[in-house]
């Protein structure tokens, strides 16, 4: 009797032969993919060549990740549920910070793609240019955009509802009586902060406000500081401040302790991702929740899938928005600025 191959092996499984290799040497490829090969591979009596397939060049079993912001507990959660699903698959996981870095974004991509990876999860860095990107990255490699997607790279995308979070938060203040509320962070620097801005500035403009003010910083607690001292100094002080991110928002409320202003009754402030510490604050932080964990375990899913079945159009998720009512929003102070 001849020896059953790998071809049959992938036929009876219902794969592609790829998939079958992966899955027989332990690489990533979907639960489901995995058991089928198996199954197959012990009904046909096929043993597996190791030696072989490391001749034949086969995949390295390794997803490379990178993120822009290891600091942020944020992007550390979707960084560990990206581990955790991959690892579960049998993937190395290769994680790479560009501390939105452009040229360090570019000398990892170049690094990576050394170590022939199975695929790719991108958080972009701000500044990022996909015909740049397109060209740094192999067409022919399994490539997922997470939380944030730049024009010009067409890939698989996991993100979240980014614009009904900041439309809830806008909505939640206009009802509390507030009619001069500002955004604080940036408004178009990358596809995440546009559609932050734009769930807000809709909020407002259906409430008849126009738009809302831009309190431009950088998304972290420095940032938030600053956009609390330009906040302070207005003409017109604004009664709520919704923030980039729940760093920005934590800034923004050590700067008003600082002049002696308490969150939730001299400034309403709403941030945005529901990290640990905004519970755990006092006063506790009102801001919109996102599951990071479960954004980097759909990543990993996205790129399973694409191993699984390379052709097709971009598959896109994303995770639902909820607004989270603390102690960091209130009614606006009845002088309409605060106490000083």
């Amino acid at each position: 009797m001849p020896r059953p191959t790998l071809i049959e092996v992938a036929e009876l499984a219902g794969v592609s032969k790829s998939t079958a290799s992966l899955a027989l040497r332990g690489a990533a490829v979907s639960a489901d993919a995995r058991v089928r090969v198996q199954r197959a591979a012990s009904q046909l009596g096929y043993v597996y060549d190791r030696a072989a397939a490391a001749m034949r060049g086969a995949r390295s079993g390794t997803i490379g990740l990178i993120v822009f912001d290891l600091a942020n507990p944020f992007y550390s959660e979707l960084a560990a549920g990206v581990s955790e699903s991959l690892e579960a698959e049998g993937a190395l996981v290769l994680i790479a910070d560009t501390r939105e870095d452009t040229r360090r974004q570019s000398r990892f991509l170049t690094r990576m793609r050394e170590q022939r990876l199975d695929g790719l999860i991108l958080c972009p860095a701000t500044g990022s240019d996909g015909a740049e990107l397109r060209a740094q990255i192999p067409e022919d490699l399994p490539l997922v955009q997470a939380l944030r997607h730049v024009d010009g790279l067409t890939s698989d995308y996991s993100g979240a509802e980014n614009a009904a979070g900041t439309y809830a938060a806008g909505r939640h203040l206009i009802e509390l009586g507030h009619r001069r509320i500002a955004f604080a962070g940036s408004s178009d620097a990358t596809s995440v902060q546009r559609e932050r801005f734009a769930g807000l500035a809709q909020a407002t403009a259906e409430a008849g406000l126009g738009a809302p003010p831009v309190l431009h910083c950088e998304p972290t607690l420095a940032g938030g500081i600053a956009a609390a001292e330009a906040a302070l100094a207005a003409p017109q002080r604004p009664t709520a401040l919704v923030c980039f991110n729940d760093l920005v928002a934590i800034g923004v409320t050590l700067a008003l302790a600082q002049h002696g202003l308490t969150p939730g009754k001299d400034l309403s402030v709403v941030g945005f991702d529901d990290i640990m510490e905004a519970a755990l604050r006092t006063p506790a932080l009102t801001t919109v929740a996102i599951e990071p964990r479960q954004l980097g375990r759909r990543a990993a899913e996205l790129v399973l899938q694409r191993l699984d079945s390379p052709g097709g159009a971009p598959r896109s998720s994303s995770q639902p928005a909820r607004l989270v009512v603390r102690q960091t929003s209130c009614a606006p102070p009845s002088n309409g600025h605060g106490h000083v």
